[in-house]
């Protein structure tokens, strides 16, 4: 996964932070990918590709205004204007984030700030483009 992701770092750096995430070196829980992603990758030198596209460059268009807001209506099927628990975890299962149930309730508790109507559009939003890489454009107003 870090190859993919184009982390520049040796294969013993790769265990030695495998193994201090995972301590009891069964699958990597939510709570460790966590600590990996606060601990490690923030800091771990990316391999530049010149292929890549210039993401600082991507402009917002009315094409992922409308992506997005498709993306939203499709999960929120109550009509509601907000994803609950239910309708998140279908997203993250069509994104194939597969998670334990402890954890896909932490996130979506992660993510909607404690809203108990669930997520609304513009959490939606901000949550799916806060991948790197998605989003260095604000949306028109």
């Amino acid at each position: 996964l870090l190859d993919a992701l184009g982390a520049d770092c040796s294969f013993r750096q790769k265990i030695n932070m495998y193994n201090d995430v995972d301590p009891n070196h069964d699958t990597i829980d939510l709570h460790e990918f966590h600590t990996f992603y606060y601990k490690y990758w923030a800091n771990l030198p990316l391999r530049e590709d010149p292929e890549a596209p210039d993401y600082e460059a991507v402009e917002w268009t009315v094409e992922d205004e409308e992506m997005t807001r498709s993306a939203f209506a499709k999960y929120d099927k109550s009509g509601d204007g907000f994803i609950e628990q239910e309708e998140f975890d279908c997203l993250l299962e069509d994104l194939g984030i597969i998670l334990r149930k402890a954890d896909r309730i932490e996130l979506f508790q992660t993510i909607n700030n404690g809203n108990e109507e669930g997520v609304d559009y513009q959490t939606f939003e901000d949550w799916w483009f806060s991948f790197p890489g998605r989003k260095s454009a604000q949306p028109p107003a």
